[in-house]
């Protein structure tokens, strides 16, 4: 089973061990998955554990050869998962009778619970704004408004801003009375189940699960870290898997922190373990890893190829004439284009080179906001983005029909039953919809074919259609129509697909042959540059989010740097003997 670790990871197996901290491409999940292995082999009862069902996925994978230790009494799931079940679940069931609703976020409630809008309509504000203070008290958290949505609350008068703010958060009570939580939100119970005195479920945990291991520790915050000290103190052996400056969730009070601190104070050395070896990138490529960490221990390549071989690129320009440059240089390292990934901070910026840049404008109408998902769906070129634009027409196809008094069921297999129609029956509809905006001659023929495919779809279902239907579906105005008409106009259809593109936080786990990083054209409001943020050494989160981008490549790294930038990126790399490859596309 163990033969295939290195010294460096083997060392992961030791029965004292309680952190692992692991860079970036060092075989961290194949020393994890062994020592999962190892414990439950010899000791039924462990449960590994991540905060993505990406991560959870590969660990399943890499124990299909012992397909029993996949099964009870141990557990591979997300950390929700885990305590969703084995916590929260049996007591509210207990106490209740009722089966709780679990949901990743309050953004995945129907579109009318999900969104607080001002009385007299708006873009709103999603209901995920709204966060735990210190006190506990539910408080609409304004650091976490959106750009659109941060312009409207300014526009709006106090006495809205007070209304938006007390129903969002009666809002969230009343969906917690019912037993529908966010994953923010039952952990919270979870804390407070185990936090309880003399608590059984406390206990039955701790007998079942004699040790658990938690993948990517540091993007923990402390209801989290609350959460596993209360296994630890009650005898579970715990071993955390991190890497400090991987922790790119400041949006949800998770980064580098006195908690991640505190917690390594309390170890000692021999229950520590550094793996620092990266069998992923070329020398070069670690360098530039090694430059942005904010541990003094260096990222060493395992290939011996020498620090010359040209695995950095710089390409100076935007848009379709970075793409090109990017795209020679592919060609000329031998890397194909469906191996490379384009990654930036913002979306947004990884999508800006080449066709299909035009952005939409922001809306508070059905017809934009179907035209915005469809545009996001022509844009992916993976399954999870496609997915999420058809879900989000399905939600707007459902929200056209009279739901009665009592409105949605918050779970969408609910409504779908209830409608007496299949998931696949509501998917083609949606894919119907992307194929009008698609075709569409003007914005009238849009609005009058999607108003006609609602009219026929709830003939197929119990429901009628809702009465205002033509005023919801009214015709796109110019300036909604227009953006997505010069939109049209970029997508090739039927070529070679584009580059693909990514924002950090949806490849944070992945590798890829070859990564183009965009840096951003310019710095957020009252920010510094990221690249002063690197030069400065100041640990940022824009800065470990390059940290995360850069570290996905295996063999190349194109850098695309705005001209206005180039200069302070070639100070860095010769600061720190980085060998790189500079093309000019302006």
């Amino acid at each position: 089973m163990n033969a295939a670790l290195s010294a460096e990871q083997a060392a992961v197996l030791e029965q004292t061990v309680r952190h692992v901290e692991a860079g970036p491409g060092s075989g961290k999940t194949r020393a994890v998955v062994a020592r999962f292995q190892q414990q439950a082999e010899a000791r039924p009862g462990v449960a590994l554990l991540s905060f993505t069902n990406a991560a959870v996925d590969v660990a399943r994978e890499r124990s299909k050869g012992s397909p029993h230790l996949l099964r009870t009494p141990n557990f591979v799931g997300t950390f929700d998962a885990f305590f969703n079940r084995y916590v929260v679940t049996p007591s509210v069931r207990r106490a209740t009778g009722v089966t709780p609703q679990y949901l990743a976020s309050w953004d995945d409630l129907p579109t009318e619970l999900s969104r607080v809008r001002p009385t007299n309509g708006g873009l709103g504000i999603r209901l995920s704004r709204w966060t735990r203070s210190g006190d506990g008290s539910i408080a609409l958290d304004v650091r976490r408004l959106g750009y659109d949505e941060r312009r409207a609350w300014d526009q709006v008068s106090p006495w809205t801003q007070r209304d938006i703010t007390e129903r969002g958060r009666s809002l969230i009570k009343s969906l917690l009375a019912r037993h529908v939580y966010s994953a923010e939100e039952s952990r919270r119970v979870a804390l407070k189940l185990l936090d309880t005195p003399g608590s059984i479920l406390r206990n039955r945990l701790v007998t079942r699960f004699n040790e658990v291991i938690v993948d990517e520790f540091q993007d923990c915050d402390i209801v989290e870290h609350s959460i596993l000290r209360h296994l630890q103190q009650a005898g579970t052996h715990v071993v955390t898997v991190a890497d400090p400056d991987q922790a790119i969730y400041e949006f949800r009070q998770v980064g580098p922190s006195n908690l991640y601190d505190q917690y390594l104070a309390g170890l000692e050395d021999h229950e520590v373990v550094t793996l620092t070896t990266c069998y992923r990138s070329r020398p070069a490529i670690c360098a530039a890893v090694t430059s942005l960490r904010s541990t003094p221990k260096a990222i060493e390549s395992s290939d011996p190829r020498d620090m010359s071989f040209p695995a950095i690129h710089v390409v100076v320009g935007r848009g379709q004439a970075a793409e090109i440059a990017a795209r020679g240089v592919l060609n000329d390292s031998g890397v194909d284009p469906v191996a490379c990934r384009v990654i930036a901070h913002r979306r947004a910026d990884a999508q800006s080179l080449g066709p299909g840049t035009t952005e939409l404008p922001a809306t508070a109408t059905v017809l934009g906001s179907i035209l915005a998902a469809a545009a996001q769906f022509l844009r992916a070129t993976d399954t999870k983005h496609r997915l999420q634009a058809i879900g989000r027409i399905e939600q707007h196809m459902l929200d056209q029909l009279d739901w009665g008094a009592d409105g949605q069921p918050t779970d969408k297999s609910e409504r779908v039953e209830l409608l007496g129609i299949t998931v696949d029956r509501l998917r083609i509809l949606a894919k119907m919809v992307i194929g009008v905006a698609r075709d569409a001659v003007d914005a009238k023929a849009f609005c009058t074919t999607v108003q006609d495919l609602v009219r026929r779809f709830a003939e197929a279902t119990s429901l009628d259609v809702v009465s205002n239907l033509n005023k919801v579906l009214a015709k796109p105005t110019a300036k909604i129509w227009e953006p997505w008409a010069a939109f049209r106009s970029e997508i090739h259809y039927g070529t070679t697909p584009g580059l693909r593109a990514s924002h950090v936080h949806a490849v944070k786990g992945s590798e890829f042959e070859a990564v183009i990083y965009v840096l951003p054209p310019r710095a957020n409001a009252g920010e510094p540059y990221v690249l002063d943020d690197w030069m400065s050494d100041e640990n940022s989160e824009a800065r470990r989010v390059i940290y995360v981008g850069i570290s996905r490549a295996r063999k190349l790294l194109i850098l695309v740097v705005p001209k206005a930038r180039l200069k302070l990126l070639k100070q860095l790399l010769e600061r720190d003997d980085i060998p790189y490859l500079l093309t000019d596309a302006t």
